[in-house]
Formats: structure tokens, C-alpha cells, sequence
């Protein structure tokens, strides 16, 4: 959505603030992506590496859980892109995302 010129700084800004709220920041002084969440052993290193900077992972050479996440991740990514192929509003997007992150629902299990 940012890459087309409808309402683009402001597209940038509310991918910025989703990013802070839902993924985590970029640290200023490396530019690398910094989680508010990590996984366990076994994930943490795809979903540090590929998931949170919203990078292609890779499809070959993974366990059986992060092939599960990368589907599941490549799922949501089409999936919400198909459903905003014709509407190019980063307002609406911004929206729907908020939306669906009210009916998330995490917990750690270390409790």
C-alpha cells in the first residue's frame, strides 16, 4: 500500500505506528528490528530473522514448526492482500489490522 502515491506519508506513518504497537521498533543506531516477542528455541530464530522485518524466509532447510509459521505467515500475507486489491486506502487497511488484533489473544505459557 505505501508503494503506490495515494496518501503515501501518511501510509508511512501508520505502518510505522502498527509496526511500534503490534512487531516492535527499529533500533536507531544498527537499523535491525527489535521484537517485543520472542519465541521459543525452536523459533525465535526464523521469526527474529524473517518474520519481524516482514522478510521473505526461506522454504527449504526448516523445522516442522517454522515451516508452519512461514505457511501461516504467507497465508495472512496473501490473504490480506487479496482482500485489499482493490482498495487502496492505508486508512482502511490500518483499520482492519486493528480490528483483527482485538480479537488476538497471546499468553505465556511460563506462567
Amino acid at each position: 500500500m505505501i508503494d503506490n502515491e495515494i496518501d503515501k506519508d501518511r501510509n508511512r506513518r501508520r505502518l510505522q505506528q502498527l509496526r511500534n504497537s503490534f512487531i516492535g521498533y527499529l533500533d536507531p543506531v544498527t537499523l535491525i528490528p527489535k521484537s517485543k516477542l520472542n519465541l521459543n528455541r525452536n523459533n525465535d530464530n526464523l521469526y527474529q530473522r524473517y518474520l519481524v522485518p516482514l522478510e521473505p524466509a526461506p522454504k527449504r532447510n526448516l523445522k516442522a514448526t517454522e515451516h508452519l509459521m512461514r505457511k501461516a505467515y504467507d497465508w495472512f500475507y496473501s490473504e490480506v492482500n487479496k482482500k485489499f486489491a482493490s482498495n487502496k486506502k492505508g486508512e482502511d487497511l490500518a483499520h482492519f489490522i486493528d480490528a483483527l488484533s482485538d480479537k488476538l489473544f497471546f499468553y505465556d505459557n511460563k506462567c
